[in-house]
């Protein structure tokens, strides 16, 4: 079981590297693409403002992952906690946005639309 969740957590951390490391943010309003998911109509260029569209400089492979292993050290006693009182709600996010943004919205009882 530990092996299974360490290969899940493993795709999920590359999951994360390839989202994040996708994203681009307009340097004037701050407009938030993804190159994968939400891409510019123009590249490089913000559909709403027409700045530039720049990536952050923790949005590298190295700080992903540093970023990643923080979450996970500092989260984990919270997860065990809601998981004992059977409150936590479980999301496979290894998916398209719009499936695990769906996902959620039923998992917490919401209607989308």
């Amino acid at each position: 079981m530990a092996c299974l969740e360490r290969a899940k957590d493993r795709c999920c951390e590359d999951v994360a590297i390839k989202r994040l490391s996708s994203r681009r943010i307009c340097e004037k309003c701050d407009e938030v693409y993804n190159l994968i998911t939400n891409p510019p109509e123009t590249p490089n260029v913000c559909g709403k403002c027409g700045g530039k569209l720049v990536q952050r400089e923790d949005d590298n492979a190295k700080s992903i992952k540093v970023r990643y292993q923080y979450y996970h050290e500092n989260t984990k006693k919270l997860i065990d906690y809601l998981d004992e009182k059977s409150i936590l709600i479980r999301v496979d996010a290894d998916r398209e946005i719009k499936v695990v943004f769906e996902d959620i919205l039923n998992k917490l009882g919401i209607k989308n639309g």
